[in-house]
């Protein structure tokens, strides 16, 4: 969104990391599509759901909490 808005992108630090599943590891060389999805934000906190997925197969997830680190506010 910040790139979109042409301002600088806030810097974020992984505070937590919930519920991780890896189920498979990918080879060397392999693409692998993460997806980020914010389920919750307040203030400076975001909860974040991420998947990790290596074609159709879903190869990993996890919930983050992010800390954010507001350069324009």
């Amino acid at each position: 969104m910040a790139r979109i808005e042409d301002r600088p992108i806030d810097i974020g630090y992984i505070g937590a990391v919930k519920n991780l599943e890896v189920f498979e590891l990918p080879l060397i060389n392999e693409e692998l599509i993460t997806e980020v999805k914010v389920e919750t934000r307040l203030l400076n906190i975001a909860i974040v759901t991420g998947k990790v997925w290596r074609g159709e197969n879903l190869i990993a997830q996890c919930e983050m909490k992010i800390f954010i680190n507001k350069i324009n506010d």
